[in-house]
């Protein structure tokens, strides 16, 4: 599982250890400092390419990273949150044939 966790200091990306497959790999992808702000509003996008990820805040990227377990296509996405005031809404999701998006 891949985790894209924003906090009120960083983003962190992880991939998760697998509880039926000891055997594949998992651990930190990214961590890059960012501060949110309470009270405001903010766009997130993660975009996952074969075993990369950028993660973008209003269209900047905060936090990049590569990690094998990411290119499977069956792998669930969880985004988590530190804190009991965030508000997560609108998601979307879609597949994406290029690297365009």
């Amino acid at each position: 599982m891949l985790r894209v966790r924003p906090t009120p200091e960083a983003l962190i990306v992880f991939k998760e250890e697998p509880k039926r497959d000891p055997d594949v790999s998992y651990g930190l992808v990214a961590r890059q400092g960012f501060e949110m702000k309470p009270g405001e509003l903010y766009t997130l996008l993660a975009k996952v390419l074969g075993e990369k990820t950028a993660v973008q805040i209003d269209g900047n990227v905060v936090a990049e990273g590569s990690h094998p377990g990411i290119a499977n296509r069956k792998a669930p996405y969880r985004f988590g949150v530190d804190g009991g005031h965030v508000l997560i809404d609108n998601v979307r999701i879609w597949v994406s044939e290029s690297e365009d998006g």
